[in-house]
């Protein structure tokens, strides 16, 4: 787990850090702040998270809250066994803000049924992350879980 995280951080660590709001849930629309375990998932995954100073490790917002924020992306998590993992849809309160994220489609859903449960499956919910922030390098990250970092 560890020579994967360290591959994936080597793999993101020249490319551009997006300012990516994480959400856990969309009612109330819950956020993921510093110190948590998704917060390290999404800094391997070459993800800047624009929570990084809030006083709670998960935020509840508004949709005022975002706007302030103006996120590059925007990521929903699941943790369903079966979704689709790519762009959506802004759901309900994301819908018509004047944000990049949604002006530029960036808003997507990762699902993983060990998405919000810590385990050795973490690097392959870092890897999802990395392969949505960064889609021209999503076959280079897909190498980094089969054992073979120099690709």
């Amino acid at each position: 787990v560890r020579r994967q995280f360290a591959a994936l951080r080597a793999a993101t660590a020249a490319l551009n850090k997006p300012g990516v709001l994480l959400l856990v849930g969309l009612n109330p629309l819950t956020a993921v702040g510093p110190g948590t375990v998704l917060d390290e998932l999404l800094a391997a995954a070459g993800g800047r998270n624009i929570l990084a100073d809030a006083k709670a490790r998960y935020p509840v917002l508004d949709r005022e809250d975002v706007l302030n924020l103006q996120p590059d992306v925007i990521i929903l998590i699941h943790g369903r066994p079966r979704g689709t993992t790519g762009v959506i849809d802004p759901p309900g309160g994301l819908a018509g803000l004047d944000i990049a994220a949604v002006k530029n489609h960036r808003v997507m859903q990762l699902t993983d049924p060990v998405a919000l449960l810590p385990s050795t499956s973490a690097p392959r919910v870092a890897v999802k992350l990395a392969q949505l922030l960064h889609p021209s390098h999503a076959e280079a990250f897909e190498h980094i879980l089969n054992g073979d970092e120099r690709k």
